[in-house]
């Protein structure tokens, strides 16, 4: 009976291997049907379950194979990549470290864990299990990618770009280090260089939407028109449609801009992105702005400073900054709009408490009334204003000389910011906030497009449409400029 199963594992695996899923999965059925505790079986078909996008059969199987053969490694490491894709973290984590505890050697367990580990914020242990990886494999192409890629985030882009071009000699056919190679150069403005990069890796993988994008972003940087909208046509994403239109308007061929936009008005209304270039073409094609999110963005800024809604402001703040303090801040990260300056993730609302939470309640508070305010508008932004309050948010430290990009927020609905500690008056606007219609630098036939600069005070408020371009103006002095941004998310 085993040489029999055994010569069906075999052959199954060699069906599995080569992508036959339905012919392996028959045979490990029916080595189950002969010993239903066979763990390989039961392991393997939890695999294929997991690889068909079928997770609550997948954590079936495998935890029955897990059952019957405790130690089989593997079986906990692959079970750790069913629970990392639901996202629950704490559960992977569990079962790559139980991966690891029978197996210290499993390169592959040491690299998940540290990409789990990395998605938490936990870097330095995360660094610690990508050297572990590497040095079990010293030719592990993704863990040397993925190493690459938590160095890129923590702001040390030069030593992620030497992470990538090691995982690229170790497979020069796997797309990901050549795709997070060339999006490092072209955050770096060496433009040529990024598209040889970014090239490469939708060659190896035509169906890479990201690579395909960043590839037009090149050659839009480039005025290379008709090649970044061939790129973005074949990303075939939501922003690529955006960023087609960028291009068609930069040409000047304004017919086809109207065209295409008609088009995607009547199959994408929600499209930041497109409502922001459709706001500023229309200002300056002196048209009406067709596209309904909010052609009139700027009518939707609102300023109020919130001090007095406490009752000692100055003790509030000093909580706050010093709650604040306690979250890892990157340098520049990449692919932000900051620039010489620190920012957090996306987090700081995820489960708030003391300060934090007196704030997301305030926060909450004037959005209601915001949209009290606005309700009557038929503009699709109030019409379809989500039915609850999800917020993303996360704190900007600006030094000396930093800034934010122009840039809009294409996944939030409304935005806004919190000013924490903004500069002295005198700096001469250094510090302050630039709303306008024009950001992505597009070519411009009348000057006088709408746009409004402030100089913000401690405990300001801002809330506006995330399809409106905003910039910072360089901090002047030597003062830090302090602030807490968030994104109200669609329904």
């Amino acid at each position: 009976m085993k040489d029999l199963i055994d010569k069906k594992v075999e052959q199954a695996l060699k069906f599995h291997d080569l992508g036959d899923l339905v012919s392996a999965e028959q045979i490990y059925k029916d080595i189950l049907t002969l010993d239903p505790s066979h763990a390989e079986a039961l392991h393997f078909l939890g695999l294929i379950c997991y690889q068909r996008g079928k997770y609550s059969a997948a954590i079936d199987y495998i935890e029955k194979a897990i059952l019957s053969e405790p130690k089989l490694s593997v079986a906990h490491n692959n079970l750790g990549l069913v629970f990392s894709d639901l996202c629950r973290a704490d559960e992977a984590v569990k079962c790559f470290e139980s991966a690891l505890e029978i197996n210290p050697n499993l390169a592959s367990a040491h690299n998940n864990l540290a990409n789990i580990l990395r998605e938490l914020g936990k870097y330095e242990e995360s660094i610690v299990h990508y050297q572990l990886a590497i040095d079990l494999r010293p030719n592990y192409a993704k863990a040397l990618n993925n190493f690459g890629i938590i160095l890129d985030a923590m702001g040390k882009s030069d030593e992620a770009e030497s992470k990538f071009i090691q995982s690229i000699k170790s497979d020069s056919r796997y797309a990901e280090p050549h795709y997070n190679l060339g999006t490092s150069l072209l955050r770096k403005n060496r433009i040529e260089r990024a598209i040889v990069s970014l090239k490469k890796a939708v060659c190896i993988d035509p169906r890479h939407a990201d690579a395909w994008n960043n590839l037009g972003n090149a050659h839009q940087k480039c005025l290379q028109f008709d090649e970044a909208i061939f790129c973005f046509t074949r990303a075939r994403t939501q922003n690529s449609d955006a960023r087609i239109l960028e291009c068609i308007y930069s040409q000047e061929k304004f017919d086809i801009f109207e065209a295409r936009l008609s088009s995607l008005i009547d199959r994408d209304p929600k499209n930041l992105s497109a409502a922001a270039i459709s706001a500023f073409a229309s200002h300056q094609l002196n048209k009406q702005d067709p596209y309904p999110f909010c052609s009139q963005p700027l009518d939707f800024l609102k300023i109020k400073n919130c001090a007095s809604e406490f009752d000692d402001f100055d003790h509030f703040l000093e909580r706050l900054i010093a709650q604040l303090q306690k979250y890892r801040m990157v340098w520049e990260p990449p692919g932000i709009a900051t620039k010489f300056g620190f920012q957090t993730k996306n987090d700081l609302f995820l489960d708030p408490s003391g300060p934090l939470q007196e704030l997301y309640l305030l926060i909450k508070s004037q959005i209601t009334s915001y949209y009290n305010v606005h309700r009557a508008s038929k503009f699709t932004f109030i019409r379809s204003w989500p039915e609850e309050i999800h917020l993303k948010a996360w704190f900007v430290k600006l030094l000396e000389n930093g800034y934010q990009e122009a840039h809009i927020h294409p996944d939030g609905w409304l935005s806004g910011i919190v000013y924490l500690k903004t500069s002295s008056p005198e700096s001469n606007k250094g510090g302050g906030i630039e709303f306008s219609l024009n950001g992505n630098y597009f070519p411009i036939l009348n000057e006088d497009y709408p746009s409004l600069c402030y100089q913000p005070e401690r405990g300001d408020l801002v809330l506006f449409p995330s399809s409106l371009f905003h910039r910072t103006i360089p901090v002047q002095t030597n003062e830090e400029r302090l602030s807490i941004a968030f994104d109200m998310l669609p329904g």
